[in-house]
């Protein structure tokens, strides 16, 4: 299995989210990672989620592959990593201990406004995630990888 391969770009993820430009990658891509681990690999199963894995690290992802990533796979991606990001971008993680976040001219929101974010974002990502899999279901002579794991667990 392909370690820690990202599914998408820092350009396309902000290209395709609410997440503002200025937010630091670094802090999104272990986010990302633990979105792809939690979330899309007991979707695929384990067979079928190295197989795109392994494709996108050699930049040679199948058509067929493609499609599933781009109508489903990503945008679930993008729900749920938001989704686990909500609580996290408040705070900023030191040396001297947590802080939060502050400006000038805006100010933290508050735990009840991020937690209903949070929310809502896991809910869009599940919808993505229930179309991925009716998608396969649908396409079962495509995605055998996908019918191996679910059968074999």
């Amino acid at each position: 299995m392909t370690q820690d391969v990202l599914w998408m770009e820092e350009t396309y993820f902000k290209d395709n989210s609410i997440l503002n430009e200025n937010v630091d990658w670094r802090v999104v891509q272990p986010i990302l990672i633990l979105v792809q681990d939690r979330y899309i690999l007991p979707i695929l199963g384990t067979a079928l989620f190295d197989e795109i894995a392994d494709e996108i690290e050699a930049a040679s992802v199948s058509t067929l592959n493609e499609t599933l990533l781009n109508l489903y796979l990503r945008k679930a991606i993008i729900w749920f990593t938001l989704s686990e990001l909500a609580p996290i971008l408040k705070n900023k993680y030191q040396n001297k201990g947590v802080m939060v976040r502050n400006s000038e001219n805006s100010q933290p929101a508050d735990r009840e406004s991020i937690q209903a974010d949070q929310a809502n974002f896991k809910q869009q990502g599940e919808m993505y995630a229930e179309r991925a899999t009716r998608y396969l279901r649908e396409n079962e002579s495509s995605y055998p990888n996908f019918f191996a794991s679910t059968i074999n667990g």
